[in-house]
């Protein structure tokens, strides 16, 4: 059984996340939002994230699932709904082009439409 920590397991993503992995798995469940069953922390606060894991110990994985996003119909998912997605995570997490790139989400599309089902 492995360990895993879920960040942003109160959230929508997250809470599903953490309850379909819980069967097979020791979850443990964080939020920056404290909540019976789930620890507290602050992803963009690197002290906060050192005072988890010294709660929680090591663990085997960890998925972050924090942040807000907007939810649209997947055919309405664009560049500009993909950014502002990645708005809301601490900017250490977010992913950036290299010097003159840009995102190209249409690039990526047929992958994630495979990955989603709908290829």
């Amino acid at each position: 059984m492995a360990k895993i920590l879920v960040i942003g397991a109160t959230g929508l993503i997250g809470s599903a996340v953490a309850s379909a992995l819980a069967a097979r798995n020791e979850v443990i469940k964080a939020a920056r939002t404290p909540a019976d069953g789930v620890e507290a922390v602050d992803i963009s606060k690197p002290d906060s994230i050192a005072s988890l894991f010294a709660r929680i110990g090591t663990v085997d994985g960890i998925i972050c699932a924090a942040g807000s996003a907007p939810m649209v119909p997947w055919s309405d998912v664009t560049t500009q709904v993909l950014m502002a997605g990645l708005g809301g995570k601490p900017r250490w997490l977010k992913a950036r082009p290299a010097a003159g790139a840009g995102y190209d989400l249409n690039g990526i599309r047929p992958m994630l439409d495979q990955l989603s089902g709908k290829a």
